[in-house]
Parts: structure tokens; sequence; C-alpha cells
């Protein structure tokens, strides 16, 4: 496989990115793999599953959100409106790189609502994969930390520096969020941890159900986490379960 760089300007601010082209020319649709917040496009298991799918013949897409790893952008800038932008940017890139029509994404944990949105309101998506989706995101700011956000402009959370935009869209974006799950009409698989720490399997009981999907699946992966940190076995389980979908929405 062949690994390439790419920038994108967003707001006069450069968006850091890689993608994966498989020896042959892919025929399928390029992925696109987005990152959990507070992190960057070499968040595991994002690494492997792209070379994975790149070796199945797609080629396929990561990049740093502005505000984290090798993206321009100061991390309390960092935003659920500017996910979105970004997001939406890369989509149009690479649509015009590989000159498709339509793209597929594959989101990690808290990227995953951006992702929703995105596909909510776009028509060139094919296929969303979800790992680690949440439901109920009001719950991962306090009001303590709201109003220590609100006074100080940042909070920091494990060496991040989460900005009081983001704060605020995430804490007030509930009612509308569940609007956008149920506007969600593309395949979509929901992939999570059977022990997973930060969403419950009722939160994603109430993801699948909520999903305005005719063709959605959820699967969960034994022995892992949120984090998806899987030994040989259950690296395979979450292999095969990507596959699998991918394959029955081509029939």
């Amino acid at each position: 496989m062949i690994i390439k760089s790419f920038t994108v300007n967003v707001e006069k601010e450069r968006i850091f990115g890689i993608y994966l082209v498989p020896p042959k020319k892919p025929t399928n649709i390029p992925l696109i793999l987005t990152h959990g917040s507070g992190d960057n496009s070499n968040q595991y298991p994002l690494v492997h599953l792209s070379k994975f799918l790149t070796k199945k013949g797609y080629l396929t897409v990561r990049f740093d959100f502005r505000g984290c790893g090798n993206s321009d952008g100061k991390e309390e800038n960092y935003s659920l409106s500017s996910q979105i932008k970004d997001l939406e940017v890369v989509i149009d890139f690479i649509k015009r790189k590989t000159r498709k029509r339509s793209v597929g994404i594959v989101a990690k944990s808290i990227s995953c609502v951006p992702a929703f949105i995105v596909v909510s309101k776009r028509g060139d998506i094919s296929f969303i994969i979800a790992l680690g989706a949440p439901y109920n995101i009001e719950k991962y700011w306090s009001k303590e930390e709201l109003e220590e956000v609100k006074k100080r402009g940042y909070i920091f959370y494990k060496g991040f520096r989460y900005g009081w935009k983001y704060a605020w869209e995430m804490s007030n974006f509930q009612k509308k969020y569940i609007e956008v799950l149920k506007k969600v009409k593309v395949p979509t698989l929901l992939i999570y941890g059977e022990k997973d720490e930060k969403v419950s399997l009722d939160e994603a009981k109430a993801v699948f159900s909520t999903l305005g999907s005719k063709q959605k699946k959820l699967e969960i992966i034994k022995n892992s986490d949120h984090s998806f940190k899987l030994d040989e076995k259950n690296l395979k389980d979450l292999e095969k379960a990507i596959l699998s979908f991918m394959n029955e929405i081509k029939k």
C-alpha cells in the first residue's frame, strides 16, 4: 500500500491527514476514520483498521481535527461545530481526489456525534460504522465543570484543554442529537465493547433503537472496553464484524 499525507485549509487553519492507497486501483468508495476527543488520528485502533481495510481494497483516510495532533488551531477552540466543518471539508477533498460520489465513515467514541450530524444532512455518505457511540452526551459535563470552564474559558481533562464552546455545545445538544439519530437513514453498524466503561449497553440499545436507518446492526465485542484495546482474537472479531457488515450492504 501507498501512504500519502495531505493538508486542507479551513478558516485559515490547516488540517493534517494521511490516506492509504491499496496496491490495486480501489473500486470501493473511500473510507474516512475519525478520532475521539482530545486525541488524534493515531488513536487505537484506527491505524490498525485503516491498514486492514486498505488491504481489503479501500482507500482509507485519517486526519486530526483542528486543535488536535498535527493540525492547526488551539485546543480550547476545538468544538462540535469545528469537528463538523473539518469532517465535511475532508469529505469534499477526498471526493475530489478520488472522483468518487460518496464516502463511508468509521467514527470512534465522541466523534460519532459530529459524524452522525454530517451523515444526517448530506446525501453523499453511503454508510457509517460507529465505535462506542454515546447516547447521553449531557453526562460528560457536570455542573461544576461547566461553571469552571465558563469562568476560566477552558478546563484540563486528561492533558487536553477543552474550551467553553465545546462544553456549551455538548451540554445543550441532547434533544437535537436524538433528532439527528432519527434522521440517519444510511446503513449503520454500531460496535461496542462488552466492558465499555463509558457507554452502557442500555445506551447502546438506545442509539440503535433511535436510529432512523432501516439497515442497522449492533455488535458487541467481547473483552473490549471503550478504547477497543484488544488481544489478537478479539481484534479479529472486530475486523470480522466490520467486514461482514460492509459485504452485506454491497449486496
